[in-house]
């Protein structure tokens, strides 16, 4: 059984140039966004970004992909909080 290759959505990527301009991939959704901090979806998990004078442009849905220029100062991933299972039904198996 062959896996398909995934597609450029399912992918992330991360191309910033002189820590004023980045271009993201794999973005499923922008959550939040000021001049000093962004907070995107992607499909590696929660990326918050932080620095001054921040915009966001070119958002694209369809591709997945947003520009993020400004003085960038920090990025920083989540990873996807995973459902726990509670103590006392791993104690009662």
């Amino acid at each position: 059984m062959t896996e398909a290759a995934p597609t450029t959505r399912e992918q992330h990527s991360l191309l910033m140039e002189n820590r004023s301009h980045m271009k993201v991939t794999g973005v499923k959704a922008v959550l939040s966004y000021d001049d000093v901090s962004a907070c995107i979806e992607t499909v590696s998990g929660q990326m918050n970004i932080g620095g001054t004078g921040l915009s966001v442009s070119e958002l694209s849905v369809y591709s997945g992909e947003v520009q993020i220029s400004g003085e960038i100062e920090f990025i920083q991933y989540q990873q996807a909080q995973t459902a726990r299972v509670p103590l006392w039904k791993r104690l009662l198996r």
